[in-house]
């Protein structure tokens, strides 16, 4: 709810990102998703405006075997919003935009979807227009239409 958010980056700073990430929550029902998206034989990927946390992050909460490919800003040319990162991770895979399915909660995600011509599913944010919303992670892998949820 600040107009300057100059306030809380400085903070960030001060403290120190890596402090925080030990305390960073994991969306419950992630890990079965995941090990559900690899059993349906699809690929497991992360497209993140993060730098050079997301491996400390992928680390500390033992999810660094769970994702096929990690795709960060500092990884292309140009971080989400533009569709930089998911067409990395489509031309890794030689898939096209309807065979990607991208999960995000912020405009940048939709847009980078958008302009990829992903698919796009809002998840925890109703106000954001997407192909389809998504409040929990057994609602994802209902929306994948992903056996384990679909019984």
């Amino acid at each position: 709810e600040m107009d300057d958010h100059q306030p809380v980056y400085k903070m960030i700073k001060s403290i120190g990102y890596e402090s925080v990430v030990p305390l960073m929550l994991m969306e419950p029902g992630l890990i079965e998703l995941l090990d559900a998206i690899k059993q349906a034989g699809l690929v497991r990927g992360v497209a993140t405006n993060r730098t050079n946390t997301m491996g400390r992050v992928l680390i500390e909460h033992k999810l660094k075997k769970s994702f096929d490919i990690v795709v960060t800003a500092s990884d292309v040319a140009n971080p989400k919003p533009f569709p930089d990162q998911l067409e990395k991770i489509m031309g890794a895979y030689a898939l096209v935009p309807k065979q990607l399915v991208f999960i995000g909660d912020s405009i940048y995600d939709k847009k980078a979807a958008e302009s990829a011509g992903t698919w796009f599913i809002s998840f925890k944010q109703p106000a954001l227009e997407a192909h389809a919303h998504a409040v929990s992670m057994d609602e994802v892998g209902e929306l994948l239409k992903l056996s384990k949820y679909n019984s």
